[in-house]
């Protein structure tokens, strides 16, 4: 059973290593080079004069390095491999989504919401706009970097926790207010929306209900909107 459990992170790894390679050529040797990190201590390198020999050189490694391996390093080295793939996807999704943002979304919560976040914006000298397109980009961080070490399904749990709290607290009638943020943020909150089978505008309010129950103390909503 433990064999059977090897030999299987030994496919999967070598499978998802083809999609993380890294190729160069080193001028001063006149040698190509395949390289990929995660795997071992300084990661795994095939070289050769040409392409082809480089590749071939680095299967033979990469081969010998997984049948020295214990099961445990088996698994953390699938981890990385799998952390990689999924940072690389995004990226690449990321870049193509980011031609079609604006930068300009509308958000939908309820009003005393956005008063409340008027106000925190007030005290740091921001305009409503500004406060929360830097709120946005800071917790998709915070979403990006839980979803690396957590199921999408459990982080999408939280969410859905997050909104109705917020209804219980704010009720479910809505006020639509215009928020401009980066474009790469826009391509960002789209891809990881995506990811997480949730609607954008549904991660922006979880973002900002957040964002309010962070803080220490009582917010008055009496003042305007700006």
């Amino acid at each position: 059973m433990v064999v059977e459990s090897k030999e299987k992170l030994k496919d999967e790894i070598t499978t998802a290593a083809a999609a993380l390679l890294r190729n160069h050529f080193h001028e001063a040797s006149g040698t190509y080079i395949v390289h990929l990190p995660g795997i071992g201590p300084f990661g795994v390198k095939g070289f050769g004069n040409f392409p082809d020999e480089a590749f071939s050189s680095f299967r033979c490694s990469l081969r010998l390095t997984l049948e020295d391996a214990s099961e445990d390093l088996l698994d953390a080295w699938s981890h990385t491999i799998d952390l990689a793939r999924r940072r690389r996807r995004n990226e690449e999704r990321v870049s193509v989504a980011t031609l079609s943002c604006s930068g300009r979304i509308a958000v939908n919560a309820p009003k005393r919401l956005h008063e409340q976040l008027n106000v925190l914006a007030s005290r740091r000298g921001l305009a409503y706009s500004k406060y929360c397109s830097e709120l946005i980009a800071r917790n998709l961080g915070r979403i990006d970097e839980a979803l690396e070490t957590t199921a999408p399904a459990t982080v999408r749990e939280e969410l859905v926790a997050e909104q109705q709290s917020m209804r219980s607290r704010f009720g479910s009638k809505k006020t639509q207010r215009s928020v401009h943020i980066d474009r790469l943020d826009h391509a960002r909150l789209l891809v990881l929306a995506q990811e997480l089978s949730i609607k954008p505008s549904d991660l922006v309010r979880s973002i900002m209900f957040f964002a309010i129950r962070q803080q220490p103390s009582h917010i008055p909503s009496s003042e305007p909107l700006r």
